[in-house]
């Protein structure tokens, strides 16, 4: 097996991914260039205080795979709204340290997460993450799944990458499938955007 990201698409996508820094949950994505697996696990640490830990790995199907990984901590403010300390992990380019704040709001049915942060580097980039998400019950633990979350990187020099993750489907109970779309858009050293998709279906139980 070839240790490495599998191209900048899979770069965009694994170092982008969001989501509230609260949940545990397993999900796995076969799609048509390759298979994500995405382990979340939330514990509190102290009051108002969590850590929540994230690792995601992929693999297409000729056996090269790639990994993410992440560690935040975060500490209430007021309701709803979080200070982010975070930690990310990828093999070709190490520890990243980031800080930012999160706010998260549930009305009805539907649901806003917001996540902005900057990068703690010589170079610092900003990170912006926007999830929404819709899950109206049409039976007794049976809801319709709708979800939407887009992420952008950019620095002095414009926009770096962003990324879309969408779900639709159905949640029974704590278990969770239908269709997925993973998609990336990463400008590379010469400034052309290139672009990756990995669409297929989907299923997630959460603990």
């Amino acid at each position: 097996m070839n240790l490495k990201f599998l191209s900048a698409g899979l770069i965009a996508a694994t170092l982008m991914f969001g989501a509230k820094a609260e949940a545990n949950d397993f999900e796995i994505l076969a799609g048509d260039k390759g298979v994500t697996i995405d382990t979340k696990i939330t514990a509190e640490v102290a009051p108002r205080t969590n850590v929540y830990l994230r690792g995601i790995t992929y693999a297409d199907y000729s056996d090269n795979i790639g990994y993410f990984g992440l560690a935040d901590l975060t500490v209430n403010i007021i309701e709803g709204l979080d200070a982010v300390a975070e930690i990310q992990f990828v093999p070709e380019f190490g520890a990243i340290f980031r800080a930012g704040v999160q706010y998260y709001k549930e009305i009805g049915d539907f649901s806003f997460y917001g996540l902005g942060t900057a990068g703690l580097s010589k170079n610092p980039d900003g990170e912006f993450l926007v999830e929404l998400k819709y899950l109206p019950e049409i039976a007794e633990n049976v809801k319709l799944l709708f979800s939407a979350e887009n992420v952008t990187n950019f620095n002095v020099d414009g926009h770096n990458l962003s990324s879309q993750k969408l779900r639709t489907g159905l949640k029974l109970d704590k278990y969770s499938f239908g269709v997925a779309a993973d998609l990336s858009e990463l400008k590379d050293v010469s400034g052309e955007i290139l672009v990756d998709s990995n669409i297929g279906g989907f299923g997630k139980v959460d603990f």
